[in-house]
């Protein structure tokens, strides 16, 4: 009886590994794996863009974990991407509202505007794409990009704070962290030693004497 409850849970472990998953992309590894640019070597890839927060993309989930598991045995890989969260693709693909839904097929891309549902995904897929315009995928955003595009990720975090009942005490922490960030340096930053200066020898002050218009021995020097 144990063996045979062993050999299920075996058997059920092996099932749900080979099924397939929804394959989350980010800004790290987009252009790596869908090659979205190129079309090269990892086959089409059908992208959904969503927010966490979107009522409308937490209803289509299921039906887009099942358009996964219906493409496994195909060329299409099931993706989706956080777009709040990875904003720079977000601008790439001139993501607007949520869920958007791109087709990327050998460096073409192809906006999916049908019903949110498994059998209308994969016509699309299998050739209904055929029938909506083809453009170049954008080309990955440059390092300056990514850095504006991060710092305004940054700045919509930070705003909300300052908007909210403890904007006074994120204030106060901004500003005490810079105090006690400047004490810190200039407590550690070493002072410069005071210079000392070396007393003349007597020959250096004879010739001094000298240039100011007396003799060696104290007499004025006669004209």
């Amino acid at each position: 009886m144990m063996l045979r409850t062993f050999l299920l849970a075996s058997c059920a472990g092996l099932a749900a590994l080979a099924r397939a998953e929804v394959v989350v992309l980010d800004s790290g590894n987009f252009e790596h794996l869908t090659q979205a640019t190129t079309g090269a070597t990892t086959g089409d890839w059908m992208v959904k863009f969503y927010a966490p927060w979107c009522g409308h993309c937490k209803r289509m989930a299921p039906a887009w974990d099942s358009f996964a598991e219906a493409m496994e045995e195909s060329y299409v890989n099931v993706a989706k991407v956080d777009a709040t969260a990875n904003r720079d693709l977000a601008k790439r693909f001139g993501i607007k509202g949520f869920p958007t839904i791109k087709f990327f097929k050998q460096g073409k891309m192809y906006s999916y505007k049908g019903k949110r549902d498994v059998e209308s995904f994969t016509a699309f897929v299998e050739g209904g794409y055929l029938t909506a315009e083809a453009v170049d995928a954008p080309s990955a955003m440059s390092f300056m990009d990514k850095i504006t595009s991060r710092l305004g990720q940054i700045a919509d975090n930070v705003q909300p704070l300052l908007k909210g009942e403890n904007s006074t005490v994120f204030i106060f922490g901004i500003v005490l962290g810079v105090f006690l960030t400047s004490f810190v340096f200039v407590m550690l930053t070493p002072s410069p030693s005071p210079t000392r200066r070396s007393k003349p020898s007597s020959r250096t002050a004879a010739a001094t004497e000298d240039d100011d218009g007396d003799d060696v021995d104290g007499h004025p020097k006669s004209s």
